[in-house]
């Protein structure tokens, strides 16, 4: 019953601008145009040649054609409001598709798009555009950058409108974070005016870089778990209940035996002692050691 009350609310919030969008097809439609235009002129070009006595006889030859055109946009106006529903539900079709409560999308839709270049190490952020998904869904994304550049940017998605307080840290050994690096998928809540934030953070001396968010699926209800069975979608799930219910040193003691990642040989790098100049310099740790 939820579910059809949701579909229900998509074709009902899309239904006037799909009626409109029939109306206008053929209406504005550009050979209609032009034909439009050609009559009107010409019956200008003959008002102009003729007496002002002939004018009445003239316009009294509009007086049916005119009538005929109210009553054939009537008609259409009604045939487009009985169609558009169809229309709504073969446009959703195409897009996507529904399995349970999961809207999958059969491409990932874009949802921003932005250039970024290193700033300082202020975080910078971007605005994430949902039209298409519905209000308090969770919508999951893919996040893409390009030139790809390992380790050195690193992204969050936050439902609402920028916030000067959000703060995104480099992963750490044993750090339960929300930031990823492009190439990652990320799942957050929407709320319910559908606005959304991308934040940004860049290392020093990191090259411009174009970053891309996609919309993979979005799930209507409360109950996450029902997203999927992929390890990314079941992984953050577990950190989620992990957090909202304190039991944080239970989920790290869980997943402390996993095997080690990107995160882990950043962290590695970044412990490296600096070498410096002259009989001061210190000598690098040894590359074996900060490899898997």
């Amino acid at each position: 019953m939820y579910l059809t009350l949701i579909k229900l609310r998509r074709l009902l919030a899309r239904w006037p601008a799909e009626v409109w969008r029939c109306f206008c097809a053929p209406i504005f439609e550009t050979g209609q145009m032009i034909g439009l235009a050609v009559a009107v002129l010409g019956t200008f070009i003959a008002l102009t040649q003729t007496p002002l006595s002939g004018w009445a006889s003239k316009l009294s030859e509009w007086v049916i054609p005119v009538q005929a055109f109210g009553y054939v946009l009537l008609a259409w106006g009604l045939i487009s409001m009985i169609a558009a529903p169809f229309r709504v539900v073969a446009s959703d079709k195409k897009r996507g598709h529904w399995q349970g409560h999961h809207y999958i999308y059969r491409e990932p839709i874009l949802v921003f798009s932005g250039r970024f270049e290193h700033k300082g190490g202020i975080i910078q952020t971007g605005v994430l555009d949902f039209s298409d998904a519905e209000p308090n869904s969770f919508v999951f994304c893919e996040i893409t950058a390009t030139p790809k550049i390992p380790g050195r940017v690193f992204v969050r998605l936050n439902g609402g409108k920028p916030s000067p307080h959000m703060e995104i840290s480099i992963p750490q050994p044993r750090q339960l974070f929300l930031s990823s690096e492009p190439g990652s998928h990320v799942g957050f809540r929407l709320p319910s005016s559908k606005s959304a934030t991308v934040y940004v953070r860049m290392l020093p001396e990191t090259a411009p870089l174009v970053i891309r968010v996609y919309c993979v699926e979005f799930f209507v209800g409360k109950n996450e778990t029902e997203i999927g069975k992929g390890p990314w979608v079941t992984a953050m799930v577990s950190l989620q209940k992990a957090r909202s219910s304190g039991k944080l040193e239970a989920f790290i003691a869980e997943h402390e035996a996993d095997p080690k990642g990107d995160a882990d040989k950043l962290d590695a790098l970044l412990k490296r002692p600096v070498q410096e100049s002259g009989s001061e310099a210190q000598p690098a740790s040894p590359r074996g050691a900060s490899d898997d």
